[in-house]
């Protein structure tokens, strides 16, 4: 290996779970049976290979380039937590020495800006803060990276202000995290001295250097805001209900959340008023008005969560606002089904999430967000009250073996009772092969998992609003037996199958690409772990310690690899790619070494 690949400092981070669920293979390991272990003595042993240090490894890679994650454990001297990635290329076996780069360590105040009397909304029954001789202000602050790496989900970073000195009351930040980009959020704790609400505040899109970094956040004045809401009937009554505002994308608190009280009678129709601290998204040069008016019915009632669009309404303008979009709320339908086997009148108990698509009481402009959660008893029945519209009903049967079912219900608003409905359940496909190992011994133990081709990243509130999210597929899987043997339900669909044994074993992952489950249960023979590419060495950060001494260790800490993919094929690098999927893991040793096993091939 090249010596520029001797030191190679990371940055930014991401954080991956595996989840494994699903039927498994009883495997025990008894006296009779041994763990199969990838060790040699010679190269005749190796198929093809070398035999290294006792262990057989491959002479090359397929692999050009992968993502490399470390995750510091808790812990750590000034990086406890905070995850870091590279880009690594050139893969072959060598040594491999890894040194984490500076994080930014960010220390600051957050103020309020200077504000008229005009602009204050009390909120009474809020604890105000003890005040400070800098005017600084006790928040909670939440770091969320702009960038999203290939589908990864991106890791939060939180931490609420402490007290900098107990008689002063300075309330400093002191948070680490990776360099790059993020969006900062940032939640006062408590009204201000004078009592009046102090909203949240996002700012978007926020450079972040490595080393000491001082972030000194002036929120805005709060811009009061008054919202009256035109319903027109004198039937029902929204008060109780909670009016706020949030962020289209994210769906963080823009506001106070105020709770409507008694209406005015006026004109056959009823108008509530509320009162809101509001303030608008920094760091972006121009104001796309994406901000939503989010009305919450109270938590036993049968009604949407609704929500306005700032352009729709012309809010703000002046510091009011009027949402008239609001129709009557028809009354609730009761609505029964039963889920059973497909062609079987036999009970199939399962658990069913409705999500509204359409409902009948809305107009254009405004989106009603309305889903229900229940179970079915023993029997299959399920009865629950909807409003009249459209939804996609999702089934997940407890039987593992069956597949999730989903089905377009549409829910009339001529009856209050309607029934009848059945859903027909079918089996999974079963998955089955036997692990072995490049010697052709079966291996025992092994985590076998497969997982979607098609993961739902989409988190948008407002398409979550309108049912068009979905939830996640899961990653089923189990572990091989002690004759190398797995098997496992999966719905229909396209998965990448991946059998991950221990890394003291000295095996590398098996990795299929594509294996599909469309018509028919799939067997998948023999799953070979082939030959490993072995990198491995110590590894070391910059904020924990002191080189030279030998104390910028960071043992225990987790390392993961990741293939790049495009469109589901195995990519040459992070140019062309548009996701990744694991392919080793590893834990750092007491001694700040490790050894990470990468396959020599994805099939």
């Amino acid at each position: 290996m090249s010596p520029i690949f001797n030191k190679i400092p990371l940055v930014g981070g991401v954080v991956l779970g595996f989840l494994l669920a699903g039927c498994s293979v009883d495997y025990r390991e008894s006296e009779e049976s041994s763990l199969s272990v990838n060790s040699c003595e010679r190269a005749a042993e190796c198929e093809g290979g070398r035999c290294i240090d006792g262990q057989c490894r491959a002479q090359q890679s397929e692999l050009s380039a992968f993502l490399l994650e470390v995750v510091a454990p808790s812990g750590t001297p000034n990086i406890a937590g905070v995850n870091f990635t590279r880009v690594v290329r050139d893969i072959e076996n060598a040594r491999y020495d890894i040194e984490l780069d500076h994080v930014s360590r960010i220390s600051g105040l957050v103020v309020l800006a200077e504000s008229d009397g005009a602009s204050c909304v009390k909120d009474e029954g809020a604890e105000s803060y003890p005040p400070s001789s800098d005017g600084s202000l006790p928040v909670r602050i939440t770091l969320t990276p702009r960038e999203r790496l290939w589908g990864l989900p991106s890791p939060t970073h939180s931490a609420e202000v402490s007290l900098l000195d107990n008689e002063t009351n300075q309330y400093e930040i002191a948070l680490n995290v990776p360099s790059g980009k993020y969006d900062i959020y940032v939640e006062p704790l408590g009204v201000s001295d004078k009592g009046c609400t102090i909203p949240p505040y996002l700012i978007v899109d926020q450079e972040l250097v490595s080393g000491d970094v001082k972030l000194n956040l002036q929120l805005p004045p709060a811009g009061p805001l008054s919202v009256t809401i035109d319903y027109p009937t004198l039937k029902d009554d929204l008060s109780q209900w909670i009016v706020d505002i949030i962020d289209r994308d994210t769906g963080r608190l823009l506001s106070n959340r105020v709770t409507l009280g008694e209406p005015i009678s006026q004109g056959g129709s009823l108008k509530y008023m509320s009162s809101l601290a509001f303030s608008e998204i920094g760091g972006t040069s121009t104001n796309t008005a994406t901000e939503l008016v989010r009305l919450s019915p109270p938590e036993e009632a049968v009604a949407p969560i609704l929500y306005v669009e700032r352009s729709v309404v012309d809010l703000f303008q002046g510091g009011t606002g009027l949402i008239d979009q609001l129709e009557e709320l028809p009354p609730p339908v009761q609505f029964s089904a039963r889920s059973t086997l497909l062609g079987a009148s036999k009970a199939a108990p399962a658990s069913v999430h409705l999500i509204a698509v359409e409902l009948l009481s809305t107009r254009p402009g405004t989106i009603a967000s309305f889903e229900r959660r229940v179970q079915t008893d023993e029997d299959g029945f399920f009865q629950v009250e909807l409003l009249p519209g459209q939804y996609r009903m999702l089934t997940e049967p407890f039987d593992p073996r069956l597949r999730r079912s989903e089905t377009l219900v549409t829910i009339s608003d001529e009856a209050e009772t309607q029934i009848g409905k059945t859903i027909e359940l079918s089996q999974r496909f079963r998955l089955n092969g036997k692990v072995m190992s490049f010697q052709g011994e079966p291996v025992a133990g092994a985590p076998v998992v497969a997982r979607s081709v098609f993961q739902n990243t989409n988190t948008r509130v407002i398409d979550y609003a309108l049912g068009r999210s979905s939830p996640s597929p899961s990653s089923p899987g189990t572990t091989s037996g002690l004759n190398g043997e797995f098997l496992f339900w999966v719905n229909p669909g396209n998965y990448h199958f991946s059998a991950r044994p221990e890394p003291s074993t000295g095996f590398a992952w098996a990795i299929l690409l594509h294996v599909q489950a469309e018509e028919a249960n799939a067997d998948l023979g023999r799953i070979v772990l082939e030959l490993p590419v072995v990198l491995g060495g110590k590894l070391s950060s910059k904020d924990v310690g002191d080189a030279t001494a030998g104390t910028d260790l960071v043992p225990d800490a987790l390392i993961r690899a990741y293939a790049f993919l495009k469109e589901g094929k195995l990519a040459d690098g992070p140019e062309s790619a548009d996701a990744v999927i694991p392919i080793a893991e590893s834990r750092v040793d007491g001694e700040g070494r490790y050894q990470l096993l990468l396959p020599s091939s994805l099939k």
